[in-house]
C-alpha cells in the first residue's frame, strides 16, 4: 500500500503546466521561418498549399457491463502480470468499430491481434500502469439466490462504514457447481470487519427467514474469507483475467474508449504510412541530417498532409525536431489557406480552431516531451512510432521522466499513442538525442 501511495504522489508532482487553448501556431513570420526549406508534400497541390479539414471523432460503440452474475472459483488464485501492452485497438474505421459492437452483441469475445495488427502495441494511460492486481481479503457467504435483495438490504443496516471501495465488485456470484438456488454473496472487507463472530452475528437473522429454511445446504451462511482484486481494472481485457480465480469485477468503461487490438485494416495503412517514414529517415541519413522524420495523416481520406525529416544538423536550430518540423508545416499550409481565403470568396473555410484536430502522426522514435506538447496543442488523434528512447521519451512510462503525455490527467487532450514494431532503418538515431 505504501508503495502505491508514493506512485501516487510521484506522479501528482509530474504537473505539466498546460494552457487549455494554446495554439502551436503564433504568427506568419514564425510559421514560414519554420516551415523554412522543408522537404514537403502537402495535400499534392500544385502551389504547395493546403486546406485544413475537419476530421470526424472517432466511431464510438456504447456498451458496459452486463448486471449478470459471473461464475468464480476461489480455489484457483492467479496474479497476472501488472499490465498489459498488447491493448487497446485503434477502431478509428468505422466499419472495423461496427464489427466490435457486433461481436459484443452477439456475445462474442474479441478477436487476439493476427497479422499486421500484431506488430503494432498501444501505449497505455499511466493509471493503466500504476493499478496492478492487489488482492485484500473480504468475508462471502453461501445465500438463498431469492434472498439475495432482503440480505443486501439488511447489511446496508448492519455493517458500517466500509474502508476500502469495493464498487468495481460484483456483490453477488453465481457458485461453480452451478445450484441456480444459491449465490455467493460478497459481505464486507476483513478490514471493515475483522471478526468472524460478528459477521456471524449479522447473518444469524437471515438464517431465521421463510426462504432460508427451505434450502437444506450445510454451507449456508456459513462465512469464509476469499481474496478479491483491491482496485479495478483498467481495461475490459485485465478486468476478465483479474476475475479469474478471485471475485467477479464488474467492467463499467467504454469498450470503444479503451481498445483491445488495432483492426487489420488500420494496421495495413499504418503499416505502409511507417515505411514512408523508414524512407524518409534513409534520405536524412545521406543528408547528413539526423536519421529522425515524420509523416502527418489524415485518417478520413489516407491522405499524406505534410513529411518532414529532422532538420537540426542542416538549419543549427535545435528545436527542429522532424515532429515539431511536420506540424510547423500543417500550420503553414494553414496560412496558405487564409491568404487565398483573403482574395478568393469561393476558398473554402477552415471549420476548426486546431491545427492537427484527429490528425495521425508517424513517426521514427518516440518522441520528446516538446514535441509531444506540440501534439497535444495542436490536437494530433494518434501517434505511432518504431523506436522507444528511454532516456528522452514523453510517451512510455520507463522513458525520461514517465510523463505518459498521450494520456496525462494534467493536459486538456489526449491522444492514442501505438509503438510499431516492424520498421528496419537505415540508420539508428542515438538514444543521447531527443527525437
Amino acid at each position: 500500500m505504501s508503495r502505491r501511495l508514493a506512485r501516487l504522489t510521484l506522479h501528482k508532482r509530474e504537473n505539466l503546466h498546460n494552457h487549455d487553448h494554446a495554439r502551436t501556431m503564433r504568427s506568419s513570420a514564425e510559421l514560414k521561418s519554420a516551415a523554412g526549406t522543408e522537404r514537403s508534400q502537402i495535400d499534392g497541390t500544385a502551389d504547395g498549399s493546403m486546406t485544413a479539414r475537419t476530421i470526424g471523432a472517432h466511431a464510438a460503440g456504447a456498451g458496459g457491463a452486463a448486471d449478470g452474475h459471473i461464475p468464480f472459483n476461489h480455489n484457483r488464485i492467479h496474479t497476472h502480470g501488472s499490465h498489459n501492452n498488447h491493448a487497446p485497438s485503434s477502431g478509428s474505421a468505422a466499419e472495423a468499430a461496427g464489427g466490435k459492437v457486433a461481436r459484443r452483441a452477439a456475445g462474442e469475445s474479441e478477436p487476439a491481434a493476427t497479422g499486421v495488427a500484431a506488430r503494432f502495441t498501444q501505449i497505455k494511460a499511466h493509471d493503466e500502469w500504476m493499478h496492478e492486481l492487489e488482492l485484500l481479503d473480504v468475508w462471502v457467504a453461501v445465500i438463498p439466490a431469492k434472498m439475495a435483495s432482503t440480505i443486501l438490504a439488511h447489511f446496508k443496516k448492519e455493517l458500517g462504514e466500509e474502508p476500502h471501495s469495493l464498487n468495481h465488485l460484483r456483490r453477488l456470484a453465481k457458485r461453480d457447481e452451478g445450484d441456480s438456488a444459491l449465490l455467493t454473496i460478497l459481505i464486507c472487507s476483513v478490514d471493515a470487519v475483522p471478526s468472524e463472530a460478528e459477521i456471524r452475528r449479522v447473518l444469524q437473522p437471515m438464517t431465521e427467514h421463510a426462504l432460508a429454511r427451505a434450502v437444506q445446504n450445510p454451507k449456508l451462511f456459513v462465512p469464509e474469507i476469499i481474496r478479491a482484486p483491491r482496485y479495478a481494472a483498467p481495461t475490459k481485457q485485465l478486468s476478465k483475467e483479474w476475475s479469474e480465480g478471485t471475485w467477479p469485477i464488474m467492467w463499467r468503461g467504454n469498450p470503444q474508449a479503451v481498445k483491445m487490438e488495432m483492426a487489420e485494416s488500420v494496421a495495413v495503412a499504418a503499416e505502409a504510412h511507417m515505411q514512408r517514414v523508414a524512407e524518409l529517415v534513409a534520405r536524412a541519413g545521406a543528408d547528413g541530417e539526423l536519421p529522425a522524420a515524420t509523416v502527418i495523416v489524415d485518417p478520413a481520406t489516407g491522405k499524406v498532409v505534410a513529411e518532414t525529416t529532422d532538420r537540426r544538423q542542416t538549419s543549427g536550430n535545435p528545436l527542429f525536431h522532424s515532429g515539431m518540423q511536420c506540424i510547423a508545416l500543417v500550420a503553414a499550409g494553414e496560412l496558405a489557406r487564409r491568404a487565398r481565403a483573403e482574395t478568393d470568396p469561393d476558398a473554402a473555410p477552415s471549420a476548426q480552431a486546431y491545427l492537427c484536430h484527429n490528425l495521425e502522426l508517424y513517426t521514427s522514435h518516440e518522441p520528446c516531451a516538446m514535441c509531444c506538447m506540440a501534439m497535444v496543442h495542436s490536437r494530433v488523434g494518434r501517434l505511432v512510432y518504431a523506436r522507444s528512447m528511454p532516456r528522452s521519451g514523453g510517451i512510455e512510462r520507463t522513458s525520461g521522466p514517465g510523463y505518459g503525455i498521450n494520456w496525462n490527467k494534467n493536459l486538456n487532450w489526449r491522444f492514442e499513442a501505438w509503438r510499431y514494431d516492424g520498421l528496419a532503418l537505415a540508420t539508428e538515431l542515438s538514444q543521447d538525442t531527443n527525437a
